[in-house]
């Protein structure tokens, strides 16, 4: 799983992109809100719905 903000002010949005392209399956983007140390709470319920679907899938 990649989780990535358009607002990350440290790594481009498009290098997450190119990350989860290179990625083998079973992978999943999670495109969060915020900046680069305070998307996951930011995104907050989001976030966490996406994480957790994406272990519940991989399990």
């Amino acid at each position: 799983m990649v989780a990535h903000s358009k607002n990350d002010e440290i790594i481009p949005y498009e290098e997450g992109r190119e990350i989860f392209e290179a990625a083998p399956e079973p992978k999943q983007f999670l495109e969060m809100q915020g900046g680069h140390n305070d998307g996951f709470i930011t995104s907050g319920t989001s976030y966490v719905k996406g994480l957790k679907a994406f272990i519940n899938k991989s399990l």
